[in-house]
């Protein structure tokens, strides 16, 4: 319920925050699904991604959005400068590298989620109402077959 209640807050926050004749020009948060595609000089090898961004919204947006700043009008992770390199570097740091980001943040965290409900599961009695949701790990969950 509690979760509910974040997300139904967070989107008519964002209907304010758009919407408002003072902050129509500054931050508008996209709603519904975002296609996540490689850039375009790269051949992808798999589908984009339907990123459901709404179904996020109980997640600070620090979290995935590690650089932005309130106010800034780019909160892409390719924005010049973040993780916007086609191609892995041989060594070193590969976060800048797109698609490491994209794998490295989003699978990374639903593991997360999936271990901490494994370990509620075991520890039987302490789990309390429905575990949190969960995302893709695998490939096909995430880049459909066309």
């Amino acid at each position: 319920m509690n979760r509910v209640m974040v997300v139904l807050l967070s989107l008519m926050l964002v209907n304010v925050v758009c919407f408002s004749s003072a902050f129509a020009d500054s931050l508008c948060i996209p709603l519904g699904n975002i296609e996540l595609s490689a850039p375009q000089d790269i051949q992808a090898k798999r589908s984009a991604v339907d990123f459901p961004h709404s179904a996020h919204f109980t997640i600070n947006c620090i979290e995935c959005h590690h650089t932005w700043e309130y106010g800034d009008d780019d909160m892409s992770c390719m924005t010049s400068g973040c993780h916007d390199q086609a191609r892995a570097p041989k060594e070193g740091d590969k976060t800048e590298y797109f698609k490491e980001a994209y794998h490295k943040a989003c699978i990374g965290c639903h593991k997360t989620i999936k271990k901490k409900n494994r370990e509620l599961e075991m520890a039987k009695g302490s789990v309390k109402g429905k575990l949190e949701k969960t995302g893709p790990t695998g490939c096909i969950e995430c880049h459909p077959k066309n």
